[in-house]
């Protein structure tokens, strides 16, 4: 019983891990397309 709860236990740590990382990745490329757009903004305003 005992087995199979830390079966369970690192299989649930390990679903957590691979949505946390893919999470920090959506984040950054999310960021980065709003760097992008700015840049562009800033570009066509002449405000550089």
């Amino acid at each position: 019983m005992m087995q199979q709860s830390k079966e369970l236990n690192d299989a649930v740590v390990k679903v957590q891990k691979v949505y946390k990382s893919y999470r920090t990745r959506r984040n950054l490329a999310d960021c980065a397309v709003v760097a992008e757009e700015a840049e562009i903004l800033i570009r066509f305003s002449g405000w550089y």
